[in-house]
Order: structure tokens, then sequence, then C-alpha cells
């Protein structure tokens, strides 16, 4: 994000599993104002291309994030996701690997940002997935529970 040039950064798993076309859908309510970020959503039902531990453990971490920080986020592990690059770096992000997707959604929820979801395709992988539910999964909630209780107060950008 330092590196970046442009106005808007725009964040998209290298897998194939994302549409690059649906990135038009991003940038929208961005340059409208209507959102600070904005943040794919492949779920209506359960994508036939993920597998049911995968879509369990995502609804059961989407759930416990809806209830610690009060937003309305349907799919929070999502790769798929973009803002303002300098509302990027006042986030100071800082996780790597799986939790990334969570913090960002934190941050921006503890900083009272506008964010907004928005149907996005989910299609077959290419090559091997870098996620290990039983490593990842007890991260991403250790990173929730962390932000959400042991941080004081919003987040001040």
């Amino acid at each position: 994000m330092r590196r970046a040039q442009g106005k808007l950064v725009i964040f998209m798993d290298g897998d194939g599993t994302y549409d690059p076309t649906d990135l038009t859908k991003f940038i929208k309510p961005l340059a409208e104002d209507r959102a600070d970020l904005v943040s794919g959503c492949r779920f209506s039902s359960k994508p036939r291309n993920m597998s049911h531990m995968r879509y369990v453990g995502n609804l059961g971490l989407s759930a416990s994030f809806r209830l610690f920080f009060g937003q309305k986020i349907k799919d929070t592990q999502t790769g798929m996701k973009a803002a303002q690059r300098e509302t990027l770096l006042k986030m100071d992000l800082r996780e790597d690997g799986m939790p990334f997707s969570t913090e960002v959604l934190a941050k921006a929820a503890r900083g009272c940002l506008e964010i907004q979801e928005v149907r996005i395709g989910y299609r077959e992988r290419l090559g091997f997935s870098k996620l290990n539910p039983a490593r990842d999964g007890p991260r991403i909630m250790a990173y929730m529970l962390k932000e959400r209780f042991l941080k004081a107060g919003p987040a001040i950008f």
C-alpha cells in the first residue's frame, strides 16, 4: 500500500477465485463517497467451489465479527476489498496472512468508517490454498478477540 501510487487500493487474491470484472463494483461506492471501505461478499448460499468446512468456518467467523463489532458483514474472509489509499495507510495494518482480511474490517469498524459489501462471484481455485483451517481459524478468532476486547476505545486514525 505504501508503494501504491493511485488514489484507490484494491485487494484481490491471485488464485483465480475472483472475477476481475467484479472490480467495477468496488470503485463506484468509493467514487461516490457512499463507502470508506468496500468488501466483496461471495455468499447468497454456499459457493459450489468452496468446501463445506471452509464455508461453515467462514459463517462462524463472520457471525463472531458481527457480534463483536456491530457490523452487518456476511463474508469477513473474502480476499477482495477496496478503499482509498490514504484510508488504508491510516489504519496502520500489521497482520500477516489470513487475519489480514479481518484486521481491515475491524479497524474500519472501530474507526467508524462506512463499510459496504458488494456481491461478487467465486470460481474454482487455481493451485493450492494457503489456508489451513486448524491454524488460521483460531488465529483469526484470536485477532478479533484482541482487537475487540483488549484495545481501549475506538480506533483513532
